[in-house]
């Protein structure tokens, strides 16, 4: 019997001490938070979209190290260049401005957005890269010419489909499928 009470001792001491955590070292300090005095501009938006050319996007920043409301130049160009598809004027503090997604963007082309400050255009921040799809590709649409508008004409040797057919007394016909609304309630037994 004493052997079983040594074992079962020993036994609850190794688990005891197995489970015990060991005095660990603090971890690795992470990067040091950005200084007062560094001026930083992060640009999160637009997103990666993809945006339709025709519709309107929303280029957001957000800035630190400023002590003032410093005029801000906000751009979109293409990720691999320099040219500006899109200009604007802002203020640091304003963090926001619409971005119109017309027909300068070629869809399937990478985009990125910029705000950098108008006195040292070296400090800057890059958005997110963004796609557009849709029509465009790089100028004004060309028109459409007179008289392309409307259904095409029916093929040769055929006639037209003839006009929809007027109800009694010159009414338009009654609407195809089932009634709207609720159905009408049953009558009442007598």
């Amino acid at each position: 019997m004493k052997p079983t009470i040594f074992i079962s001792i020993f036994a609850v001491f190794t688990a005891l001490v197995s489970s015990s955590p060991l005095p660990q070292e603090s971890p690795a300090p992470g990067p040091a938070p950005p200084s007062g005095g560094e001026k930083k501009i992060v640009v999160v938006g637009p997103g990666p979209g993809p945006w339709s050319v025709g519709s309107e996007q929303v280029a957001t920043w957000w800035s630190t190290g400023f002590t003032t409301d410093d005029p801000v130049t906000v751009t979109t160009h293409e990720e691999s260049g320099t040219t500006p598809i899109f200009s604007a004027d802002s203020t640091l503090n304003k963090g926001s401005t619409q971005i119109p997604i017309d027909d300068k963007y070629t869809p399937g082309t990478n985009y990125v957005t910029e705000v950098s400050l108008k006195s040292d255009p070296s400090i800057k921040g890059v958005g997110p890269v963004f796609t557009v799809t849709g029509g465009g590709g790089g100028g004004p649409k060309t028109p459409e010419p007179e008289g392309s508008k409307g259904p095409p004409p029916p093929p040769k040797g055929s006639e037209a489909p003839p006009p929809p057919s007027k109800g009694p007394e010159g009414s338009p016909p009654p609407p195809e499928g089932p009634p709207e609304g609720p159905p009408p309630p049953a009558p009442k037994a007598k």
